[in-house]
């Protein structure tokens, strides 16, 4: 088992292992050349760049984008009739439509059985429910 001291000792650790900064310098607002104001750099290798860059290039038969081709398949799609691509078209284009719920009855979060309960367990009144300024004596 361990020792009981070794939550304190860590923390002793931690702040010999600290460097020394009594003047408080050294921070981006000393040294404004070291902010990367561009964000870090991409990767190149996310899944949306690769799409990207495969959409833009162009495929030797028809001489357009893949991105065009796709387009044009997403379109002949929908006038052949299916369902699935007339939807995700028109939700691309046109944004997914708002769902309106309503609800009826009633709504139960235990927070008036717990107010009810701290003011029987502290024997507060009906009265003493009213929120009092407080006063700090200055007056």
């Amino acid at each position: 088992m361990g020792d009981d001291n070794s939550g304190t000792e860590k923390l002793e650790k931690q702040d010999e292992n600290k460097l020394p900064n009594p003047e408080g310098k050294g921070g981006f607002a000393d040294n404004p050349q070291n902010i990367n104001r561009n964000g870090r750099p991409p990767k190149g290798s996310a899944w949306s760049e690769v799409l990207e860059m495969i959409g833009e290039t162009v495929e030797e038969k028809s001489g357009k984008t893949f991105k065009e081709l796709v387009g044009l398949k997403i379109w002949q799609l929908c006038i052949a009739g299916n369902v699935s691509a007339i939807r995700e078209l028109f939700n691309r284009m046109e944004g997914l439509p708002r769902i309106k719920l309503e609800h009826s009855g009633k709504v139960e979060t235990g927070v008036q059985d717990l107010v009810e309960r701290v003011d029987k367990i502290f024997g507060f009144e009906e009265d003493d429910k009213e929120v009092q300024p407080e006063t700090t004596g200055d007056n």
